[in-house]
């Protein structure tokens, strides 16, 4: 229930705009919401009259850095990487639901959801806490609804209603420009509660959005991180099939395979285009096996190529969390040979770019 962290002017508009149609047995979850987001309320009011000012007029103090990919590519995984430095900063959970009062509900929020989150991410394993990294996207939603995350609650709408918001091309200038008011707001403030710190920050949509926010942040530095798409196409269904029962408010009916394999080609069909927009010193790609295989000298490369500070100042302790990583499985894929060419036909641009293949159950070579 990300939803908690908008204001009750978003909340009721969301509402409003699909027409209440919440599943009967997900009513309680409206109840639950609308209650927190008013006793919150006096908190966003406060934050907005008296930090909000003072967010306005301060200036990033480094270029952003956006890490780019679908959905299960390794964006999270790297972005762990990254939050070791202590030069760089990051959005926690807590300023990626909350971010109307971040700062003032911190002390509140942090501890209340620390008693709410699993220990680990119901989709892979991977330890979740309140103080690993958020996508930003889920805080755009809760500042103004002006992304596609905002129709996680009323998924079988989501492409109709928000399908245009993916990079703003078909939006209109006031869908858009509202978009890039509240995506540079939302990093100052970042920037204002952890003065001094390089920004890091992933949400996969951007990977559709690589231009707009080099337009919006013309010295920003962008990593964009690819893995094997037969793996990826089938660790993003279990993704959804898992969110089923997190976010929506209502049954989800989509047929998922088509509505991630549009959403993977359209994606890319995008960035393929926007990356030639971004100049090459600002940008690198990296794969997930390669970071995988060697995950520090794939880091001193990013660091190197983006500029970004002294590698050298971070090597031990990232060497230490390296370490720490080695009990850790990624799951195996093996499969069927219609399930491979399922995915073949739709995804036949990307694995023949990338030139990915995978295990076939039962063959021998």
């Amino acid at each position: 229930m990300f939803i908690m962290g908008t204001t009750f002017t978003n909340w009721i508009k969301l509402l409003l705009d699909h027409r209440f149609r919440v599943s009967l047995k997900r009513f309680h979850k409206v109840i639950l919401i609308t209650v927190m987001i008013i006793i919150l309320t006096p908190f966003s009011i406060v934050e907005r009259l008296i930090i909000h000012p003072r967010v306005r007029r301060k200036d990033l103090d480094h270029p952003p850095v956006f890490i780019l990919g679908h959905w299960r590519s390794g964006t999270t995984h790297l972005h762990n990487m990254f939050t070791i430095d202590q030069r760089l900063t990051y959005p926690n959970m807590v300023d990626t639901l909350f971010p109307n009062h971040m700062i003032l509900t911190n002390w509140l929020i942090r501890p209340l959801l620390a008693l709410a989150l699993p220990d680990k991410r119901p989709m892979d394993n991977m330890k979740l806490s309140v103080d690993v990294p958020g996508e930003q996207d889920w805080a755009i939603s809760n500042l103004c609804l002006m992304t596609p995350y905002s129709g996680a609650y009323f998924p079988n709408e989501l492409v109709s209603r928000y399908e245009h918001m993916t990079n703003f091309e078909n939006a209109s200038d006031k869908e858009r420009s509202t978009y890039v008011k509240y995506i540079r707001f939302y990093l100052k403030k970042l920037q204002y509660k952890y003065p001094g710190r390089q920004i890091v920050l992933k949400s996969p949509m951007d990977t559709a959005r690589a231009k707009l926010l080099y337009e919006t942040f013309p010295d920003a530095k962008f990593i964009h991180i690819r893995r094997n798409p037969y793996e990826v196409f089938y660790s993003t269904l279990k993704l959804h099939t898992k969110n089923k029962d997190i976010y929506p408010l209502q049954e989800d009916n989509r047929n998922l395979e088509e509505f991630i394999f549009k959403t993977y080609n359209g994606m890319f069909d995008i960035y393929f285009e926007d990356a030639k927009a971004i100049p090459a010193e600002q940008l690198i790609e990296i794969s997930y096996e390669e970071l995988k295989e060697d995950r520090m000298s794939v880091m001193k490369e990013i660091y190197d190529h983006l500029d970004l500070p002294d590698f050298e100042g971070v090597r031990d302790d990232l060497q230490k969390y390296v370490d720490s990583l080695k009990g850790y499985k990624a799951d195996d894929y093996e499969l069927e040979v219609q399930e491979k060419d399922l995915v073949y036909t739709n995804l036949k641009k990307t694995l023949d770019l990338w030139g990915y293949t995978v295990k076939v159950r039962g063959s021998t070579s």
